[in-house]
């Protein structure tokens, strides 16, 4: 099987794949282009560049996937556009999981 997990060059994200890599299993993760990876540099994962606003990179990252574990989220504590941050954690949110549903993940 193969998870795909977002967020997995953030902290917990990171967490998460180790922990998927240490069962055993094969990991996929999305990283937005230009993102900081070191938090995952090194370990054995496949990289897809997408972004939760784009539900083409959705629909191809989850392509043969498994398991979903969605890590990926804007936290910042302050946006001078609030909408920016709406676009990320619940639309981007709610297109992850239709294409989801429809990869049968």
């Amino acid at each position: 099987m193969t998870a795909l997990v977002t967020g997995a060059n953030g902290f917990v994200g990171a967490a998460v794949v180790r922990r998927l890599l240490r069962d055993g299993k094969s990991v996929r993760v999305l990283v937005r282009p230009g993102s900081d990876r070191r938090n995952i540099a090194g370990l054995p994962v496949e990289l897809v560049t997408g972004d939760l606003r784009d539900r083409a990179s959705l629909e191809l990252a989850l392509k043969g996937c498994g398991a979903l574990f969605h890590v990926a989220a804007d936290y910042r504590l302050w946006a001078r556009d609030p909408k920016e941050m709406f676009a990320t954690n619940v639309d981007g949110t709610r297109s992850l999981m239709l294409a989801a549903a429809a990869a049968g993940v």
